[in-house]
């Protein structure tokens, strides 16, 4: 089964420079890897890109509804690879929103 590259958080360095610039949804909205923005604390999904919306499935309105550990077919692994030093990289399988799994590398970034 292949494999999907997801990004799940935004470089707070970076997206203050976005936001400085006035760019930081256009990048996030365009592009073509999934993006999530997701609470450090409580693992809620804040945002998701178009890209996340198409490959899930799932609307940006039950995106927000959900919890990253929700997308996950391991949600304790998941969540425990959010406990650890960020940023980092991990292999997990994603749940579509028909249910189909596909495996993803996540990349976590504070």
């Amino acid at each position: 089964m292949a494999s999907k590259e997801v990004d799940y958080s935004v470089d707070p360095n970076l997206l203050s420079s976005l936001e400085a610039a006035g760019c930081y949804k256009n990048a996030f909205a365009i592009s073509d890897t999934p993006m999530f923005l997701i609470d450090g604390n409580t693992a809620d999904i804040l945002d998701a890109n178009n890209s996340a919306i198409k490959i899930y499935g799932y609307s940006i309105e039950e995106f927000k509804n959900k919890r990253f550990t929700d997308i996950s077919s391991d949600p304790d692994r998941i969540f425990n690879d959010l406990l650890e030093q960020l940023p980092a990289t991990s292999i997990h399988d994603h749940k579509r929103s028909n249910g189909l799994s596909f495996s993803a590398i996540s990349k976590y970034h504070y």
